[in-house]
């Protein structure tokens, strides 16, 4: 399968892995509605804590993308080595699923002022920075 994409794009002239570009995209939105929402806890604003709900679900969305991407370009670039970085990205990025899975499921329940998910970002926020320690380890040794 990554075979294929890259091969795809590297009739384009790209030829760079795709798991970057989408972690950004669940990891902007895991610390922005870390952030956000503890700035509507501090200034009394609800509907900062429904942005961080509406975050939170982007994020979920995008962990299947990112996760995807990961196992592709890791198949393609590093023919599936085991490497220990690797396993703790799988280890921290399945910690991730069930963490903002349990916060969709919890903010389902609870009213939209409720601080309770504030752990829960804080959690998510722990998460993507492994992630992005591990990945950078990849990368730049």
């Amino acid at each position: 399968m990554g075979d294929f994409i890259y091969g795809i794009l590297q009739k384009f002239g790209y030829t760079h892995p795709l798991h970057p570009i989408f972690t950004h995209l669940v990891i902007g939105p895991v610390v922005a509605a870390l952030l956000i929402s503890l700035f509507a806890w501090i200034f009394n604003k609800p509907q900062g804590m429904r942005t961080a709900r509406h975050l939170t679900v982007f994020a979920f969305v995008m962990w299947f993308f990112t996760a995807a991407m990961g196992l592709i370009d890791w198949q393609h670039f590093y023919s599936a080595q085991r490497m220990t970085a690797i396993t703790m990205k799988m280890i921290l990025a399945s910690i991730l699923f069930v963490v903002l899975l349990s916060t969709i499921l919890v903010n389902r329940r609870l009213p939209v002022e409720s601080r309770v998910p504030i752990i829960l970002y804080a959690l998510s926020t722990l998460c993507v920075l492994g992630l992005g320690l591990y990945g950078g380890n990849i990368v730049y040794g």
